[in-house]
């Protein structure tokens, strides 16, 4: 059985955890769909700085950790399969630097962050453009490496091909090997409904 363990930041949304932020949902709802698979063990992994007491150490036949800086070398090793977002700062960059030929890296590109900090208000454009500088060597390192690049739609997928090619990710031995898959941000088979009524029926 193969061993894929999914890297969020944020605590996911179980029992213990009622408030979760955006990427949290995002790497519960991949989790979801791979638990589908029978021949795939899947564990999701947040910060542990989120962890609460009665976190359970599984919820619908996902397992459930946490990580931290110096744990992320350990934590991924004896796994087939590491998922994680590429601008995750840190985390990404240390996934890359422990990680080895032998494992696969899928990327979540779900956030186009060239575009998000670009568009930033700032009365510091200058600082704002020398911070991207920076952000912008770790994630084009990170997606070096990457061997599999998920997006959310086809504009991101045309984006995606455009820096993947930027870097030489795209060439002529990789040309037409499925390097980007569609994955919607909402990847729930069932849609959500409320368990309660937020507005009157009146």
């Amino acid at each position: 059985m193969k061993k894929c363990i999914i890297l969020s930041y944020g605590p996911v949304p179980t029992p213990g955890n009622d408030k979760v932020e955006v990427g949290g949902l995002r790497c519960w709802g991949l989790a979801k769909g791979l638990a589908n698979n029978k021949n795939i063990e899947i564990t999701v992994a947040y910060n542990e700085q989120y962890r609460k007491d009665e976190e359970p150490s599984q919820f619908e036949n996902i397992k459930i950790t946490t990580w931290s800086k110096g744990s992320i070398q350990k934590l991924i090793k004896d796994f087939d399969t590491i998922v994680v977002s590429y601008c995750m700062g840190d985390l990404s960059m240390e996934v890359v630097e422990s990680i080895r030929t032998d494992q696969q890296l899928i990327l979540d590109c779900y956030v186009p962050i060239y575009v998000e900090i670009s568009a930033r208000e700032s009365d510091d454009k200058e600082h704002e453009y020398n911070a991207f500088k920076i952000e912008v060597d770790r994630w084009a390192k990170v997606l070096k490496r990457g061997d599999l690049f998920l997006c959310a739609n086809d504009n991101q997928v045309r984006f995606y091909q455009g820096v993947l090619a930027s870097l030489g990710r795209i060439n002529p031995i990789t040309y037409g090997d499925e390097l980007i898959i569609k994955v919607p941000y909402g990847i729930y088979e069932n849609s959500p409904s409320a368990k309660t009524k937020p507005i009157s029926d009146k």
